[in-house]
């Protein structure tokens, strides 16, 4: 998937993006290496995610660069005036389902590159 955000995401090498499901943070770390303008406001509502998040240490180097809201995505808009953000570049969703706790059935990811003002 990195190759694919890569070509359809990044659309600008600096500003924000907002990862939705942060999930174990693959993708925003991916980002946040390669990228080095590029700042990643993550979602996640689940609480594994955000102790994924505390004790990551590839993702503590970019602790400025990186803000984790421990909140539903569809609450965006309320968190991103809390920080004071503007206007975002793009927007990364992924939704996984599930069969059991062990396999994943299908993953759907959802590449968003757009200007977002508040």
């Amino acid at each position: 998937m990195v190759n694919e955000i890569d070509q359809y995401l990044i659309t600008k090498d600096t500003g924000f993006y907002v990862d939705c499901t942060f999930g174990g943070g693959g993708h925003s770390l991916f980002v946040l290496n390669k990228y080095k303008n590029i700042k990643i406001i993550a979602f996640d509502q689940d609480t594994d995610s955000l102790k994924r998040f505390n004790e990551n240490s590839d993702l503590q180097k970019f602790k400025d660069r990186i803000i984790f809201c421990h909140d539903n995505f569809r609450n965006i808009k309320e968190n991103l005036q809390k920080l004071n953000i503007e206007k975002v570049n793009g927007f990364l969703r992924i939704w996984v389902y599930r069969q059991n706790s062990l396999t994943i059935k299908q993953e759907v990811f959802l590449l968003i590159p757009m200007i977002f003002s508040i």
